[in-house]
Formats: structure tokens, sequence, C-alpha cells
């Protein structure tokens, strides 16, 4: 049975958004603002995520929101998918997090309702990799073929190789890694900011990767079947365009999610050929959450993957 895009979504609506310097160090797409007060960046950044979630239930997704429990501060309470994935074979897994902060994200509260809606079995094995300072963030670190069983992962100071190769033996699936270059010349934090993957397509930040590790996860995705959408740096940089997610909706349309910026940044053809693989374009102005979180569309959302 081929594989079907994810229908429902998990989101975080933010109680304390934002600039989080201990995860700037190896995020360059954060940026911190001088022109607006603290109180005033927060008020905007939740007028983007209760816009973004109109947005997706306009289009017949199933979101699932969850108040930001106000303390201990979590300023980036809004990318829950770096904390937790959900998968076919019926489990949910979390993560270990490079940043201490963000470790107060992970909340049994949420677990345990995920787990008696859709019968999960939490797998939290990978946790312990904190204490030896290795991390992986979830569907930030692995963007998943789940229909091939293959994920792929950048590697950057927030996916080490023992994590995953650990999280390979627990899943099976195969693990295409690879490096990659970032605006300031440093690993792209998370591998989902430059690549996404759907049923039948791929859409990837080509020139940020290595080029000895180029013509790997081209002819992979190749073989895979997938129709690939190159991306110029410019677009990964500056546009987020690479931070897509893959959905269908309740009457079964295939939808790619991004930030309005993404979509502006995208040419004719690119456009074109979104069209001929029968995708609707949904766009939401993220703008602040881009610049201050440095986190884009896909960032905010947790597939929840029904189990088979």
């Amino acid at each position: 049975m081929p594989y079907q895009l994810p229908n429902c979504v998990l989101m975080i609506r933010p109680s304390y958004f934002a600039f989080n310097p201990g995860t700037a160090e190896s995020n360059s797409f954060q940026t911190q603002l001088t022109g607006l007060d603290p109180f005033e960046i927060r008020q905007l950044a939740l007028d983007e995520f209760d816009n973004f979630v109109s947005l997706l239930e306009a289009w017949d997704i199933e979101v699932l929101v969850f108040e930001d429990s106000e303390i201990p501060h979590k300023p980036d309470a809004v990318f829950p998918n770096n904390w937790f994935s959900t998968h076919l074979n019926g489990w949910l897994i979390t993560y270990p997090m490079q940043d201490p902060m963000r470790r107060n994200e992970q909340r049994d509260d949420i677990i345990q309702t995920l787990t008696n809606r859709f019968g999960y079995i939490h797998r939290n094995e990978l946790k312990n990799f904190e204490l030896e300072e290795k991390f992986l963030e979830g569907t930030g670190s692995l963007v998943l073929d789940r229909e091939q069983k293959t994920a792929y992962t950048s590697l950057s100071p927030r996916s080490h190789p023992d994590v995953i190769e650990a999280w390979a033996k627990l899943t099976g699936f195969k693990t295409i890694t690879f490096n990659t270059l970032g605006p300031d010349n440093m690993p792209i934090y998370h591998t989902n900011v430059m690549m996404c993957i759907g049923d039948n397509f791929a859409v990837v930040g080509t020139d940020c990767i290595d080029i000895s590790d180029r013509d790997k996860v081209i002819n992979n995705l190749e073989k895979s079947g997938k129709k690939i959408i190159h991306l110029s740096n410019d677009k990964v940089f500056d546009s987020f365009a690479g931070n897509m997610l893959a959905l269908s909706n309740k009457q079964c349309d295939r939808l790619l999610v991004m930030s309005t910026s993404a979509k502006r940044s995208l040419n004719v053809e690119q456009i074109k050929t979104f069209n001929e693989l029968n995708l609707e374009l949904v766009a939401a102005p993220l703008s602040i959450i881009e610049t201050v979180g440095g986190g884009s569309a896909r960032c905010m959302m947790a597939e929840i993957v029904i189990p088979q």
C-alpha cells in the first residue's frame, strides 16, 4: 500500500516566543530584532501562529493545538517537530535536544494525549544521548522518505552520527548522511531547512550540499522515483524555501505547506512543476517567527502519522 500523506498535524501555541541565544550559535538563520520590544515580538508571533492554524483548518487539515505552558520559558516551543516524531508502526519517538532550555519542551501530557488517542508506544531511549552531549532533533534533523524507509540527515552539532546510527537500528530505516554549508559557511543546523520529501517528489537545496556528497543524495532520491525540485542557496538561506511539509486533507487533496516568503521565492518553472505534481501550494505569512526563531512552516508542524 503506497504511503499516504498525513492529514493531521500537532502545533504548539507559543507562550514565550523570543530570540534564543542558546540555539543561535548553531542556527545562523536566527536574527535578534532590536526595533521591537519582547512583548511586541510575542504578540506578532501569536498572530502569525493563529493565522497559520486557521489557514490549515480552512484547507481541511486537522490541527491539534496545545497551549505552551508559561513556566519554564520555552522560546522555541513553537517548533515541536524537533522533540518527537510519530511512525506507521505505532511508535512515538522522543529525541535528545542540544539546548538544555529546549529539553523542557518535551511534555508528558502531550505524549499521553497522543498515546491515548492513537495508541502509540513511547520510545524514549535516544534521550540518554543527552548525557553524552550527542543530539538528534527529530524531523528537523531527519527528513524521512517513509515509503522507502530512508532518512536523509545533514550532519551538524544537532545531528550526531552516533545518534543517527542508533536511530537507524531502532527504526530499521536506511540513513543517508551528508555535509552542508549554510549562509555563514557553517553546517546547516537542521536538514528540513534545505530539504522536503513528499510521496513522489523532493525539494532540495542542492547547492548547499557539499560537492563530495551531492551526487550521493541526488542519486538516492532519483532511485526512489522522486521528482527533484532543485533550490538555489538564496531560496534556502533568504526565504526558507526548503522548509516545507507535504500533507493531504479530508478531500484527499495533496498540499505543500510553506511560508509566503518561500512561495514568493519560487520561479515560474518550479510552480509549474508543483502544479504538474497535483500539489496545492498553501502559504502562510511567518516573517517574525522565521526571523527571530530561525525556523519556518515545516518546523512548526509535527505530522501525526496514524499507525497501520
